[in-house]
């Protein structure tokens, strides 16, 4: 089907899940929906740690420097090609100044972070940039584009580190969000409707995540032939947003999203209908299709890529006692699966007495009949 007759059947399915009431809407009916909860209460956990986000961004840092790989010299020169032109872009100038005027903000320490950039009055720059709320006139954009030099020095390996950390803080920043926002109601209704969207439209569901697969497969391509497009869409949606307000936090952001933001801009400005059906059957994929979530919290805990504090706060939230059994029924079967067969401790999550699995409720994979993400997993009524 054409884009706009996709646009079109997403707003009638969206239209019809919103009148269905769910059957256990808020009850954990999946083994998937347990492990993704498992998840949100251990970075509910971590955030309520006292962490260095300088320690984790180290850790970080580390480890992937031991898996670099070097890529094509037409995929580099497609990457630097599309960074010159975005970079001069008035639109992506104002996302990046927001974004980078959210980090002086935010960040503990700018102070000593700025110093080492060589901005020698900090302080004074400091208070320029977090002065600027609209941005109007031309002392304006002269601060933009100091601050945006500031951290965008080229061939300069401070430049390069500082841009690394700011990356990893946002992205810290924005899952925390998404996780504060997602609470388990939320989550567990999303969850029903995305199975309901997934079996009743499933050669529907079928064909955009073909499509999504080829994007993904070609991603460098696409992007070097649609970014300009994607640009103008963006500018016009977004940018008298970035142009007027600051991201002093994300709750902020989503405050002018929804309060101010309709007032002022044309009634095309919400997400498109097509772009939340996508997102949905997204979840549907994640969360039904495959049991991507079990194997990947495990894995999780064994990465030397993830923080030490989030692995503690992973495993503590794996071993309440609430589903404790069951977790360790599917960690047994990770096991087993896992190419790495020796295990110092067994029965890490539960080794009490016997329970009865299926007293849970929860459905779950025929797993035995699935390794290393080969195939979709059939769906077992219960464990």
């Amino acid at each position: 089907m054409t884009n706009a007759e996709y646009k079109e059947f997403a707003k009638k399915v969206l239209e019809e899940i919103a009148g269905i009431e769910f059957e256990n809407e808020s009850n954990i009916t999946n083994i998937s929906e347990l492990f993704f909860l498992k998840i949100r209460e251990a970075i509910i956990r971590w955030k309520n740690k006292k962490i260095s986000v300088f320690n984790e961004f180290e850790v970080l840092t580390k480890a992937l420097s031991n898996d670099d790989n070097t890529t094509g010299d037409s995929q580099n020169s497609i990457s630097l090609n599309t960074y010159t032109t975005l970079k001069d872009n008035h639109f992506c100038k104002l996302v990046r100044f927001r974004a980078y005027q959210f980090l002086i903000e935010d960040f503990p320490n700018i102070e000593n972070i700025l110093f080492k950039l060589g901005i020698e009055n900090y302080n004074e720059f400091i208070t320029k940039v977090k002065s600027i709320d609209a941005i109007t006139c031309e002392d304006d954009w002269e601060v933009v584009n100091i601050t945006i030099d500031c951290f965008e020095k080229e061939e300069n390996e401070l430049t390069s580190y500082f841009s690394g950390l700011f990356t990893y803080y946002h992205f810290r920043q924005l899952v925390l969000f998404i996780i504060d926002i997602t609470n388990k109601d939320v989550f567990l209704l999303f969850s029903k409707q995305v199975k309901y969207l997934g079996e009743h439209y499933f050669s529907t569901y079928k064909e955009r995540m073909i499509i999504y697969k080829d994007i993904i497969n070609s991603n460098s391509i696409f992007f070097s032939q649609h970014y300009q497009a994607l640009i103008r869409i963006l500018s016009k949606k977004f940018s008298t947003y970035y142009a007027n307000y600051k991201l002093n936090t994300m709750r902020e952001l989503q405050k002018k999203y929804e309060e101010d933001l309709p007032n002022d801009m044309p009634d095309d400005y919400f997400v498109s209908p097509a772009l939340i059906l996508d997102i949905m059957f997204m979840g549907y994929f994640i969360l039904y299709h495959f049991p991507i979530l079990v194997p990947g919290v495990f894995w999780l805990l064994e990465s030397d890529k993830i923080p030490l504090n989030l692995k503690q706060s992973l495993r503590e939230s794996l071993k309440k006692s609430d589903y404790a059994p069951l977790i360790q029924y599917e960690h047994n079967w990770y096991l087993k699966q896992s190419e790495n067969t020796e295990e110092l401790f067994k029965d890490v999550f539960y080794s009490g007495d016997f329970v009865d699995l299926n007293t849970f409720g929860i459905g779950d994979y025929d797993l035995s009949n699935w390794k290393h993400l080969l195939g979709p997993a059939e769906e077992n009524s219960l464990i």
